[in-house]
């Protein structure tokens, strides 16, 4: 780089809209407008309605409609409908509580006046809003919203006319005023969230920069603003409980299989899906991969927003789980990737490769370019918005890495551990026990399938994507931080040694219970002729864990007696201590049930009161070889020194 002292993001970032612009437009006359196809919709008739069907949704329940935005929303469009005469309504609405409406409703002036005041009054707001959330100089920030406004994302966005637009301004004025010295606008910012959330529901995850800023008031205000908004219009204007729990429904049910074959954008689930469907594998199979590098990536996000110590990353960590969790992805969506590359190019000073990395995939996603198809030579929207789902998957895996190594950072610090890896593998388990609590209860599986839910209870089923995500995010952060308090801050003296250690040991069993878990459940989902496999390699790979766990944290090598560690041989006494309980255990459950007609929920627990224990021995006298310590037991050249 030219100069050391100087970034040039955003010069990157400018240079790389405005020429994707040029070309946007030169190719438009150039094909007569037919490149056009590349990015925005070609249906006859489908421009701007989203806007007019969610408007005539509201002329019955919304919820009946299949609908599955926040009533707030429904509210904002039942506004509107006011201005449209019964007269006109009754020429367009001729079936009740459907899902789709006549394209004739482009041709009447008495729809077009309140489609012309909503675009009007949006555009100004995020004129506004644009200018206010961005940094630097007058004629700077008209070039910022300029490009942003002229970029493919922004143009499809206005082009259905989704009510992302008005969340995307509630987002931008919280950001920027959630800083403000002033009260007032401080609170404005809060509940300009609460009511991008109430409009959108994603942008509710934005609240985690207050959380970590811990402005535990304003975070409590702004969850109780958001409730609120949902429950009041819910309840006053629409079926309450009833129509709750028809969103929940329609919001199950709308996403499916679009995506793979289409112009929309790639989830999560279905950028793994898409190259894995070359292979034959049924809908179940392909499904169920989906859904766990889904839950793999999403958990991802969240530590990546929690830990990651640049602001921008945050931002954009929040943005990318917005982004793929959901199933059905519109390109709409991308223009919420404005939010993190303002912070990027504004606040970032130092120099670094990466960054300028970051900027180009951000530019190109924020572009959503028109692509031509290579194969058809026609173009359509399927090859631009499979660039930038993937783009976006580099992008987010990035964030993860990067956010992951600042978390290990900061736990190697304050728990004074030299060695970054140690932390890093306790972030790994974590991970895998947040992933295992997505399986302790799945909602798109039988009951009964997975034993471990038996534990809990036989009726109890996660069956909304949003509740699993929180549940396994919770658990993983609480199991990590739990792991850490046990292994470190436990309160105990020197002459407790023996205790400590047997904690640690259970704590890696914990691990091993999880990680066995893991690996049974992901041969589950492949294919349930699998689970005889799953269970055996489960099983490998767990004994494989607790080998470096109980060699790195319970029974560490003693290096001042000069003899040296075996790993191997240790390695190959741990499978047959943990293969002899197994065992132990196959012959105990089988007594317990078959003869002591003992509950086959309650039997495992029982054992591991024996197993537990047991592998402890085992492994401490056997596979480590440690001596027991005689009390008292003093050399005998310091007691004739004494004497």
């Amino acid at each position: 780089m030219p100069d050391k002292e100087k970034t040039y993001y955003k010069h990157l970032f400018y240079i790389f809209l405005a020429s994707n612009i040029v070309i946007f437009f030169i190719l438009l006359f150039a094909t007569g407008g037919v490149s056009a196809s590349g990015l925005l919709y070609v249906r006859k008739g489908e421009v701007f309605m989203d806007f007019f069907n969610s408007l005539l949704q509201n002329t019955g329940d919304p919820y009946a409609s299949s609908v599955i935005y926040p009533p707030l929303s429904n509210c904002m469009y039942k506004m509107l409908l006011f201005l449209v005469p019964d007269k006109a309504l009754s020429q367009i609405v001729t079936e009740e509580n459907a899902v789709y409406y006549s394209n004739d409703v482009l041709k009447m002036q008495q729809f077009i006046v309140p489609f012309m005041i909503y675009i009007i009054v949006t555009s100004v707001l995020l004129f506004y809003a644009m200018m206010k959330y961005k940094g630097g100089d007058k004629k700077e920030k008209l070039l910022f919203c300029a490009l942003c406004v002229f970029s493919g994302s922004m143009l499809f966005a206005f082009e259905r006319a989704n009510s992302i637009i008005v969340a995307f301004i509630g987002m931008l004025f919280f950001l920027g005023l959630k800083d403000s010295k002033s009260k007032l606008f401080k609170e404005i910012g809060i509940i300009s969230l609460a009511v991008a959330s109430a409009i959108k529901l994603y942008p509710i995850v934005l609240f985690v920069l207050l959380l970590k800023d811990k402005k535990y008031k304003e975070l409590i205000r702004g969850t109780l603003y958001s409730l609120l908004l949902f429950i009041v219009p819910m309840f006053v204007f629409y079926d309450g409980f009833g129509d709750i729990v028809r969103m929940i429904e329609n919001l199950s049910g709308f996403n499916a299989t679009r995506g793979l074959s289409t112009g929309v954008q790639l989830s999560f689930s279905k950028m793994i899906i898409l190259p894995f469907s070359m292979f034959n594998l049924s809908n179940e199979t392909l499904f169920a991969i989906g859904d766990v590098f889904k839950y793999v990536l999403s958990v991802g996000c969240v530590f990546a927003a929690l830990f990651s110590k640049e602001k921008w990353k945050t931002l954009c960590a929040c943005v990318c789980f917005i982004y793929g969790f959901q199933d059905t992805v519109a390109t709409y969506v991308l223009v919420l990737f404005i939010i993190p590359v303002v912070a990027l190019i504004d606040d970032v000073r130092e120099n670094k490769k990466i960054n300028y990395v970051y900027t180009a995939f951000l530019a190109l996603i924020i572009s959503a370019p028109a692509i031509v198809n290579p194969v058809t030579g026609e173009w359509t929207r399927f090859v631009g918005t499979k660039v930038t789902s993937y783009t976006i998957m580099l992008l987010t895996l990035m964030l993860i890495v990067s956010g992951v190594s600042d978390m290990c950072k900061v736990f190697s610090e304050k728990l004074n551990v030299k060695s970054k890896i140690t932390v890093l593998s306790f972030a790994l388990l974590s991970a895998v026990i947040a992933v295992c609590a997505l399986f302790i209860a799945p909602g798109g599986l039988k009951e009964g399938d997975f034993p471990v839910a038996a534990l809990f209870d036989a009726g109890f089923i996660i069956s909304s994507s949003f509740l699993k995500m929180v549940v396994s995010s919770i658990l993983g952060i609480v199991c990590f931080a739990g792991i850490i308090f046990l292994a470190w801050w436990l309160p105990l003296d020197d002459k407790y040694n023996g205790l400590r250690q047997f904690v640690k040991f259970g704590l890696v069993g914990v691990s091993n219970t999880f990680v066995s878990l893991a690996v049974y459940y992901i041969f589950y989902f492949i294919s349930e002729d699998l689970y005889f496999v799953g269970n055996a390699v489960g099983f490998i790979v767990s004994v494989l864990n607790a080998y470096y766990w109980n060699s790195k944290f319970v029974f560490k090598e003693d290096k001042t007696d000069g003899k040296k560690r075996k790993n191997f041989a240790v390695l190959l006494k741990t499978y047959i201590c943990y293969g002899s309980t197994f065992l132990l255990s196959e012959i105990m459950i089988i007594v317990e049930v078959e003869l002591l007609n003992i509950s086959g929920v309650i039997a495992p627990i029982i054992n591991l009161l024996v197993t537990i224990p047991l592998n402890y021995v085992l492994n401490k006298f056997f596979a480590y070889g440690e001596k027991r310590k005689v009390k008292n037991d003093v050399p005998a050249e310091t007691e004739n020194e004494e004497i």
